[in-house]
């Protein structure tokens, strides 16, 4: 018991240097305290030692029962002495939160403790606590663990707090090696500190006691934590015997550290999809961050702008009220103005500018945000309207927000807002609801009604609702109103108005807006043209007429098939009957043998007034560009395959085949017998076929013509089988294959199945070697009579897929896999092989239950329409 405490001591004292705290003594008969150098700073102490009643004295008076209760319970074996309390230091009457932790020594009656001074992690706490309340580090309440280590890094000791920790008891971690104490992950940042312990150790000179590093360690219930650990070596008569550290639980704040970087990622993705440029700058108009719009509006660049200031983007021959706009931004914190901005080229744009004050890293800084207005400016022009009046139209379509908390004060509300309902600064400053109410009830036309539907909605609190609130002075305003929601609980109520006394105003503005509508269809570069349900071509643009050779007022009155294939009724396949038919979009794909080229004729319906289809809009896309993409992907993606299956094969195999090969020539070159020779000959031929299988493989990643024949889609899964089994079987995963032996024939293109079914193979090996380090792929294959499709299904035993990314599934570029891993472009082109043969191809999964793609085929797909004209 002796000789432990005693360690424990040693412990203690040599741990100061590395966690910054204070040992101490008291020795219940002599009634003296004790305390190390550390301690007698943070308590405030000088000279060696003190009778134990003066240092009652120096805990704040609240917390000396806790004190004495808690030493008593001490002394009697009931609890342990851990406890934390507040002192008035006696050196500079500083308040100082302490934490203390004691043992007792029953047979010498000493207590032998340690104090830490924790007033600094306090004071950060409480400044936390208003804006970081959600963010508490979970380390709050938890101990330090120390430990100590041999040089050899094997542990000697570790505190008790380490089961809290990791779930294991000291002497488990004791027999731990120190791979099995670190994730692997964290091996580096430990070697790291080895070697600043080796190099105290080779040259003596000290090293920087303050570095600390952050290790991820494993749990005994298989999760991991996050340390900061502080280490360094200890000495014993001057010789370095051990490494002494301290690891504090840092979870938390890693995960409040990812939580702000996503924060931060997302706050940069909006700064910069904004379509308004923004500016950040100083109150010199330096500015100190800009968003990509800004750079592209102004043909600067980023680190170009961040050199100048606001007058050298600013026109100097527009002339601004400078004092007013600081007026109000000083009295209301925004101001929204126009200027002209000059860019690089010495182009002017209009701009409307809003400005308001924030807080950017604790330093005030203006926020600017600039919308280009020269379309606006052009309209001004046209209609000869005043820069009044159009400022007044635009502000006329804001809205202003109000939102109220379930108590009634005003939590929020928008500039817009007061301006709207003209209310007095000092009124909203009280943030009383209230007040506010019976400042604007004067204002309505009814103010009975208009107080009754606040009532009832305050009394529903989970109740929506709009209506229009009409004005003494004639003004209106759309009220808007829903329950404000925080984690599915009601925390209050949001109140939007939207003045729509200018609606009217706008009637005229949209005679003009029917005519740059029909302007925009005829500027566009793609052609479009408008059927009605007889098949006559109602409207087409210039592009539309160009591509015919002709001018629109002569195909206007003319059926699509007489303009497009010179026939008397619809052709067969035609898109434009479908959606007539359907009411749903439609879509063609036209390859022009003749010229090469593939065309996409897409139609979509316009609805009447019933509901009912009316006429269709056509829009015609080259897409030969694309489909020669497509092509050159799906052969890039057969190489990428091509590569996993060679570089497997050519490990195994190649290496011995060269050894069989060379020696067998050497035996071949010297004088042996006859029949010695043509034995050694066969090897040698053997060896040699056995190369040539490998080299063949890559047969497979050359470029096919697009041949569509009668197959069966079982030797094609036979065959995507034989090209994985190598790596299914190095990685442990189970091929089953249940296919329908009586499987008709179907005509396809034999390479872009093999390539579609490749595809979905590597997927799943991928996902289930991620999840479980194995798997079990099920392939089957059935034919259904009706509607005479060949259906082949893949279904894994892996991670399955969320409903969120089952949606985006075939989207092109879309993947999950990390950098590097994958293009999203293997699913995307296999869509559109399967479309291509006029079948379908979907997936169906629950998380954590694997995932199924089902792939039906038509057994004789109907042939490619080729002479579909434009409107098709």
């Amino acid at each position: 018991m002796t000789k432990s405490l005693t360690e424990t001591q040693r412990l203690f004292q040599q741990a100061e240097r590395v966690a910054g705290i204070g040992s101490w003594e008291l020795h219940l008969d002599e009634g003296v305290f004790k305390a190390s150098e550390n301690a007698r700073r943070i308590y405030g102490l000088t000279g060696e030692s003190w009778p134990a009643r003066d240092i009652q004295r120096i805990p704040l008076p609240e917390y000396r029962p806790l004190l004495d209760q808690a030493m008593a319970d001490l002394i009697a074996g009931n609890k342990p002495y851990d406890i934390e309390f507040k002192i008035s230091r006696p050196t500079d009457k500083a308040i100082i939160d302490i934490h203390s932790v004691a043992e007792y020594h029953p047979e010498k009656r000493i207590i032998f403790g340690i104090i830490k001074d924790k007033t600094r992690s306090k004071q950060a706490e409480a400044a936390r606590k208003e804006s970081e309340h959600r963010y508490r580090l979970l380390a709050e309440n938890s101990r330090d663990v120390i430990w100590t280590m041999s040089l050899e890094g094997k542990f000697t000791y570790v505190s008790p707090s380490v089961y809290e920790l990791r779930g294991y008891t000291p002497e488990e971690v004791l027999r731990q090696s120190l791979e099995e104490a670190v994730c692997s992950g964290s091996i580096a940042a430990i070697e790291a500190g080895f070697a600043l312990a080796i190099k105290e150790i080779t040259t003596g000179e000290k090293q920087d006691a303050s570095v600390y590093y952050e290790v991820e360690q494993p749990r005994k219930d298989g999760t991991t934590v996050w340390t900061e650990v502080s280490a360094g070596l200890a000495y014993d008569d001057g010789h370095p015997s051990h490494i002494l550290g301290v690891s504090r639980d840092i979870t938390a704040r890693k995960q409040v550290e990812e939580t702000v970087r996503q924060s931060e990622e997302k706050y940069r993705l909006l700064f910069n999809s904004s379509n308004d440029a923004v500016f950040f700058h100083d109150a010199d108009g330096r500015f100190v961050e800009v968003n990509e719009k800004a750079c592209r509006s102004l043909a600067y660049s980023r680190e170009e702008l961040l050199k100048m200031r606001i007058g050298d983007i600013d026109d100097p021959a527009a002339r601004i009220d400078q004092p007013a706009i600081m007026h109000q931004l000083g009295t209301s914190g925004e101001a929204v103005f126009e200027q002209v901005h000059l860019t690089k080229d010495r182009q002017r744009i209009p701009v409307e500018l809003s400005a308001r004050q924030v807080l950017m890293d604790n330093r005030p800084m203006f926020m600017t945000v600039a919308r280009d207005i020269t379309e606006r400016k052009k309209a001004e022009a046209e209609i000869n309207r005043s820069l009044s009046l159009l400022t007044a139209t635009l502000e006329a379509t804001a809205d202003g927000i109000l939102v109220v908390d379930v108590d009634g004060r005003v939590a929020r509300y928008s500039s817009r807002f007061a301006k709207m309902w003209r209310i007095p600064r000092e009124i909203l400053d009280t943030g009383d609801d209230g007040k506010l109410l019976e400042y604007v009830i004067g204002q309505t036309a009814d103010p009975n009604n208009f107080m009754k539907r606040v009532k009832e909605l305050y009394a529903q609190p989970d109740m929506s609702s709009s209506d229009v609130i009409e004005f003494k002075d004639g003004r209106m305003f759309e009220r808007y109103s829903r329950p404000q929601r925080l984690g599915g609980e009601i925390v209050g109520r949001v109140w939007s108005f939207r003045d729509v006394t200018g609606r009217k105003r706008l009637e005229a503005q949209l005679r003009n807006a029917a005519e740059e509508w029909r302007a925009t269809f005829d500027a566009m570069a793609t052609p479009i043209s408008i059927q009605d349900r007889d098949y006559k071509i109602i409207r087409v643009n210039k592009a539309f007429a160009k591509a015919m050779k002709t001018t629109p007022d002569k195909l206007i009155g003319k059926t699509c098939f007489e303009v497009s294939h010179g026939t008397s009724e619809p052709v067969h396949n035609c898109p434009h009957h479908k959606t007539l038919k359907e009411g749903v979009p439609a879509e063609v794909e036209i390859h022009d043998t003749e010229h090469g080229t593939y065309t996409v004729v897409s139609t979509y319906p316009m609805f009447g007034s019933g509901g009912e289809v009316i006429a269709s809009v056509h829009v015609s896309q080259d897409i030969t560009e694309r489909k020669h993409l497509q092509e050159q992907l799906m052969v890039t993606n057969r190489l990428a395959s091509v590569g996993e299956l060679a570089a497997g094969i050519a490990h195994e195999i190649n290496n011995p085949l060269t050894g069989v090969l060379g020696f067998s020539e050497l035996v071949l070159s010297e004088d042996i017998p006859d029949n010695i020779r043509e034995d050694v000959g066969l090897i040698h031929s053997e060896a040699q076929r056995a190369a040539d299988v490998v080299k063949n493989l890559l047969i497979f990643a050359r470029r096919h013509p697009q041949v569509r024949e009668q197959l069966n889609v079982n030797e094609v899964i036979g065959r995507v089988l034989a090209l994985r089994a190598y790596e299914a079987k190095l990685n442990n995963i189970e091929m089953i294959a249940e296919l329908d032996p009586e499987l008709p024939e179907i005509g396809a293109d034999y390479f872009q199945l093999q390539q579609v079914f490749l595809n979905i193979v590597i997927n799943a090996e991928f996902f289930m070697l991620k999840a479980h380090k194995r798997g079990r792929l099920i392939i089957t294959t059935t034919y259904w009579p009706k509607p005479g499709v060949v259906r082949i299904t893949f279904t894994d035993d892996g991670p399955g897929i969320p409903p969120e990314i089952l949606e985006r599934l075939f989207d092109p570029f879309f993947t999950t896999k990390d950098v590097g891993q994958g293009t999203g472009l293997g699913l995307s082109i296999s869509h559109g092989v399967v479309q291509q043969h006029d079948g379908r191809i979907w997936a169906e999964s629950e998380p954590g239950n694997g995932a199924t793609f089902i792939i039906e085929l038509p057994l004789n797909p109907p042939p490619r329409d080729n002479t579909a004209g434009i409107t098709e």
